[in-house]
């Protein structure tokens, strides 16, 4: 792979101009940044929606939660639960689970407590 680009970058050097030359290697150098940028934003993403499904998958587990009612996103480690709950006891049930799941750093809790 790598000596493609160096292939490509020498083709477009054929014929150019120093300054030609160097504006192509800035714009090569500004693409790999770029790319390096969005693969690491798309590895947090992934990140972030994996914590989210294991979020998801402990309050399913958990007897006596209707995980249905309970949407969670996740955001750097800040988790964010939003639904209902039935009552109290059910939602401090919730809020357990979710600090025992590995990678949460903090919880929002925005659950409406049905009473």
């Amino acid at each position: 792979m790598a000596w493609f680009a160096i292939s490509v970058i020498a083709a477009a050097f054929a014929g150019c101009t120093p300054q030609q030359q160097q504006q192509t290697q800035t714009s090569a150098q500004q693409a790999t940044q770029v790319t390096r940028k969005d693969a690491s934003v798309a590895a947090k993403d992934a990140t972030d929606a994996a914590l989210a499904v294991r979020v998801s998958a402990a309050i399913a587990a958990e007897t006596g939660v209707n995980a249905f009612h309970v949407k969670s996103s996740a955001n750097d480690g800040v988790v964010t639960l939003t639904g209902t709950a039935p009552n109290p006891t059910i939602d401090r049930t919730i809020l357990a689970t979710v600090r025992a799941v590995p990678g949460v750093k903090r919880i929002v809790n925005q659950i409406t407590v049905q009473h």
